[in-house]
This record gives structure tokens, sequence and C-alpha cells, in this order.
């Protein structure tokens, strides 16, 4: 009790009566989802600060994002960490409300990433110059052709979805990936503002489900 309600204190500046009566409500978000107390206030305390939602709100809130990671095939505990430890982008990307930060964090988990790598992919893709410099040299030093102008529209929009979509539909071609030389490859990775690794992650796709 005392470790809740300090957090919530401490951290999301929430009067202490009020956080005390929180902590049976934190503790069936710990249970049920299989994170530890602190995490739940957390998840508590920014949906309520940055998305301005109550406290019971919040913990409603949490619960549904739950269910969507469980009906997306992707672990509860895993997308809450990520939310957890990703205050500054749950305060930065409210357009859509908590639920799109839902949707980032069950996203970026399909692909075996971070919500912190899907982030980067969008600033990158919206970097325009550098972005489309990277995308005309790889066409020109490889005779393929790509048009990343949807996913820019869908990175701006934060439509994390249909970018997961548009990205593996653009640079899917495990083949091609392959037997690229490490130029391609860099090059690719450049598009985005990105690591080979994660790259790599998005031509492998969504797996199996």
């Amino acid at each position: 009790v005392l470790t809740m309600s300090k957090q919530l204190t401490d951290e999301w500046g929430i009067g202490r009566q009020t956080a005390i009566n929180m902590t049976d409500q934190m503790a069936e978000i710990s249970r049920t989802i299989g994170i530890g107390v602190e995490l739940s206030a957390d998840l508590v305390g920014m949906f309520h600060k940055f998305h301005g939602m109550s406290l019971e709100t919040s913990e409603a809130f949490i619960k549904q994002g739950a269910w969507l990671a469980h009906m997306n095939n992707v672990a509860p505990d895993a997308v809450m960490r990520d939310i957890a430890g990703s205050a500054d982008l749950v305060a930065t990307y409210t357009k859509g409300g908590a639920e799109n930060i839902f949707k980032m964090a069950i996203e970026a988990k399909k692909l075996g990433m971070e919500m912190s790598d899907l982030d980067q992919i969008a600033r990158g893709l919206l970097d325009i110059d550098s972005s489309l410099s990277a995308e005309m040299e790889f066409m020109a030093l490889t005779g393929k052709q790509m048009n990343l102008d949807r996913a820019r529209h869908l990175a701006l929009d934060e439509e994390w979805g249909l970018l997961n979509e548009e990205l593996t539909r653009q640079f899917g071609d495990q083949a091609y990936w392959q037997n690229a030389t490490r130029i391609e490859k860099e090059l690719m990775a450049d598009i985005l503002q990105t690591d080979i690794k994660t790259m790599a992650k998005i031509v492998k796709g969504e797996e199996d489900r």
C-alpha cells in the first residue's frame, strides 16, 4: 500500500489520501496483468496526468488495453511495461487518447520492437530531406522502385497499425534482404533513420499469430 500510494504521490503529484484510496484498484491491475505495483501506479498516474483521465477511468482503460493486447496475441504485461517505461511518449502522443498509446505499444510488440523504436521510425520518415535522399539513393543503386509517401502520411497521422502494414509491404522482401549487400541494408535503414537490427524486424514483418 505504501509503495503504490507513495509512487502516485511522489511521481505524479496525486494527493496522499486519494492515492491510498486507489491502492485496491492498482493491486487488482497488478494481479490481472502480471506487473508490479509500482508499474501499475505509473500507468494510472501517467494516463491521469497526460491524458486528463480520472483515476478510475485510467484503471478501466488499462484493463481495456490489456484485453486489446490479448486479442492481438501480444503479451499484456510486455505492453504495459513498455508503456510504463515510455512516459515521454505517452505525454507526446495524446492524439486518439489512451487507446492509441495501447495500439502503438501493441503494434511495436508485433514486430518485436519497443514504442521507442516505432517513434524513431515515425520521426525518421518525417525527416523528409534525409529520408527522401536515402530513398532516392537506394533506388538509384538497386533499380528497385519505392514510394513511402503513404507511410509518411500514416506516421504523421499516428496510424500505427496501418504504418506497420505499409512498411512491411514496402520492405518485406526477405529473399532480397538476405542477399542484399551491407550498403543496401544501410540505405534501407537510413530511409527510416533506424538501425539494421530494427530494419531486419520490419523486413521479417509480423510473426504468425
